[in-house]
C-alpha cells in the first residue's frame, strides 16, 4: 500500500467576489435577527442591536468580521469618547453578542471565504466600564413600614382633604400587603373587591402589566363540559346575537355558528375582560366558525379589541420600499399626516393618500438614487418636474378636446317609455297641495277632467 500526497481542496477554490461577500453579509445579519427573535427578545431590543451594528459598520467601511481590537480602540476611544455611558455600553454589548453569533454559527464559512479567523474586538482591555443594572435597593423593615402607616393613619383625622388622603392610604396599604403595582392599584374599582370569595375576599385586577387589561386566554382546548350557560355575560351575548341575526337575516346555520362561538369565548368570562382578535381567531378558524360575525357581536357588547395590523401600514411599507432612508422618513411622515391628520390639517380619505403616494413614488425613487435627503433637492429639480408635468397635462387636454368619431355620431332616439306611459288614456293629474292630514278635500281645486 503506497502513500499519496494529500492536498487541501480549498487551495483550488477561487476567492469570493465583492458581490458574494455582500450577499453573505446580508444573510448573516438576517440570521442574527432571526436567532435573537427565537431567543424571545422584543422587537425593540433587536431593532436597537441592529442599529448599533449598522452604525459601527458604516464607520468601519468593511464587514464587521474584519474588525480588530485596534479598530475598537479607535472607535470607542475617539468616536464615542464624549457620548453617554449607556450608549457606549449598549454598542459594546451589541458587538460582543454579534461576534459570539459569528463564532458559533459562521466561523468556518468566514474562514473559507476570506481566510480570516473571527475574533471579538472587545476584550478586557478596551471593554467600556460601567453597569447597566440599577443600583441595589434595600427594602424597609417591617417595623419601618408599620411606623409609616401608623403615622399616615393618625394624619387622616387632621388632614385638609380627607378623600384623596384616604384613597392614597388604601392604595399604598394594598400595594404593601397584596403586592400590586401602581398602575394596577390605580385601576381598581369597588366592584373589583369580591367580599364573597374566601375568608378575606379577593381582588380582581383588571389592568395587569403584562395582560394589558386581561390575562391571556387559551380557547383551543375548549370542550362541551366547560360550557357555562348560566354565565350572565354569555346569556346576554346570546340574546343580542339572536336579535341581531334576525335583523340581518342570518340563516339558521349562521346563527348557530355564532352561538357556538359565543359559548366558547364567554363561558368563563368575568366583568372587565376584553377579547382580542388574536386570541379568538385560531380557535374559531380551526372549528370553521365565523370570526367576523363573532367580532361584530362582541363589538356591540364593547368586549372586543381589534389588535390586527391595519392594512394601511402594510401598504405603506410596500410603497416606501426602495426609497433612501432620508427620503423615506420624509415621505412616510407626509403620508401619515395625510392619513391621520394633524393639529391644523384634517385627515384625508385613504383613496386620496393612495393616489398621492402612487403619483410621487416614481419621482421619489429617482431622487433616491441621486440624493440622501429631501433637503438636498434644488429648485431646478422642482421646476424641471413641474415643467414635464405641465407638458403632459397639455397633451392630455388636447387629446381630450379633440372630438372623436363616436362623439360626432348622432345619438339614437331614446327607447325608454315616458314617465306617464302607465297611466290611463285621457287621465290628467290632480293639481292640489295638502296642508295637513286633516285638511278637507273640498278646498282642493281640481283642474282635470
Amino acid at each position: 500500500m503506497g502513500l499519496a500526497v494529500v492536498r487541501d481542496l480549498r487551495e483550488l477554490r477561487s476567492p469570493a467576489g465583492p458581490d458574494e461577500l455582500a450577499a453573505f453579509e446580508t444573510d448573516v445579519l438576517a440570521g442574527f435577527v432571526l436567532a435573537r427573535a427565537s431567543a424571545g427578545l422584543a422587537d425593540g431590543t433587536i431593532r436597537s442591536d441592529v442599529g448599533h451594528l449598522e452604525q459601527v459598520r458604516t464607520w468601519l467601511g468593511r464587514p464587521l468580521w474584519d474588525m480588530e481590537p485596534a479598530d475598537a480602540d479607535a472607535y470607542f476611544g475617539k468616536v464615542l469618547r464624549t457620548t453617554a455611558k449607556g450608549t457606549r455600553l449598549a454598542r459594546a454589548q451589541a458587538l460582543t453578542t454579534f461576534f459570539a453569533f459569528l463564532q458559533l454559527r459562521h466561523q468556518v464559512e468566514i474562514h473559507a471565504l476570506t481566510g480570516r479567523v473571527v475574533e471579538c474586538p472587545i476584550d478586557e482591555m478596551n471593554k467600556p466600564r460601567g453597569r447597566k443594572q440599577a443600583a441595589l435597593r434595600i427594602p424597609p423593615t417591617e417595623a419601618e413600614i408599620g411606623a409609616l402607616f401608623a403615622a399616615w393613619r393618625h394624619e387622616l383625622a387632621s388632614c385638609r382633604k380627607f378623600a384623596p388622603t384616604a384613597r392614597n392610604y388604601v392604595a399604598a396599604k394594598l400595594m404593601s400587603q397584596v403586592g400590586l403595582r401602581v398602575n394596577e392599584a390605580c385601576h381598581l374599582d369597588l366592584a373589583d373587591v369580591k367580599w364573597e370569595l374566601g375568608r378575606f375576599g379577593k381582588l380582581h385586577v383588571r389592568v395587569g402589566k403584562g395582560a394589558r387589561g386581561s390575562g391571556p386566554r387559551d380557547f383551543t382546548g375548549f370542550t362541551r363540559d366547560r360550557a357555562n350557560l348560566a354565565n350572565p355575560w354569555l346569556a346576554w351575548a346570546r340574546h343580542v346575537a339572536h336579535r341581531h341575526g334576525e335583523a340581518r337575516g342570518w340563516a339558521p346555520r349562521v346563527r348557530g355558528d355564532a352561538d357556538d362561538a359565543l359559548i366558547i369565548l364567554l363561558s368563563d368570562h368575568i366583568e372587565g375582560q376584553k377579547l382580542r382578535y388574536s386570541e379568538m381567531f385560531p380557535t374559531l378558524r380551526a372549528r370553521g366558525l365565523s370570526t367576523e360575525r363573532t367580532a361584530e357581536i362582541l363589538q356591540m357588547l364593547e368586549l372586543f379589541i381589534d389588535d390586527r395590523r391595519p392594512p394601511f401600514e402594510d401598504w405603506l411599507d410596500r410603497k416606501l420600499d426602495g426609497l433612501g432612508s432620508g427620503i423615506r422618513c420624509g415621505v412616510e411622515r407626509w403620508s401619515r399626516t395625510l392619513h391621520d391628520g394633524g393639529p391644523r390639517r384634517a385627515a384625508r380619505a385613504e383613496s386620496t393618500v393612495y393616489n398621492y403616494l402612487n403619483d410621487i413614488r416614481p419621482l421619489m425613487l429617482d431622487w433616491s438614487t441621486r440624493y440622501d435627503h429631501l433637503r438636498e433637492i434644488t429648485r431646478d429639480d422642482l421646476l424641471a418636474q413641474l415643467k414635464s408635468l405641465s407638458a403632459s397635462r397639455n397633451v392630455a387636454s388636447c387629446n381630450h378636446c379633440t372630438p372623436s368619431r363616436s362623439s360626432r355620431r348622432p345619438r339614437p332616439p331614446s327607447r325608454r317609455p315616458s314617465a306617464c306611459s302607465w297611466r290611463w288614456p285621457g287621465y290628467t293629474p290632480l293639481e292640489w297641495e295638502p296642508s295637513s292630514p286633516s285638511s278637507s278635500m273640498t278646498s282642493t281645486s281640481v283642474t282635470g277632467a
